[in-house]
């Protein structure tokens, strides 16, 4: 959770809680995750675009988020900005 949250900034890293996601993290079954579409976040860019499905078992039931995640570079480095 450490990592996570290392490289998380804000919108994202507000509210975040590492116990909270924790506890759900170990309740779940990871089961794959599927890269659909990637833009920017190549070496001269400043923002990036993944979406991806990551699928996973809960409480017996088949799940997957889907989501478009923004990542920014900040001094360097690429953080997890927020959910499109």
């Amino acid at each position: 959770m450490g990592y996570i949250q290392a490289t998380m900034a804000p919108p994202a890293s507000n509210g975040f809680s590492p116990d909270t996601t924790k506890v759900w993290a170990l309740e779940v079954k990871w089961l794959g995750l599927d890269i659909l579409e990637v833009s920017g976040g190549q070496p001269g860019d400043s923002e990036g675009m993944v979406h991806f499905q990551a699928h996973y078992r809960e409480n017996k039931t088949q799940q997957a988020i889907d989501e478009r995640s923004l990542f920014r570079r900040i001094d360097g480095r690429w953080f997890y900005v927020d959910a499109l």
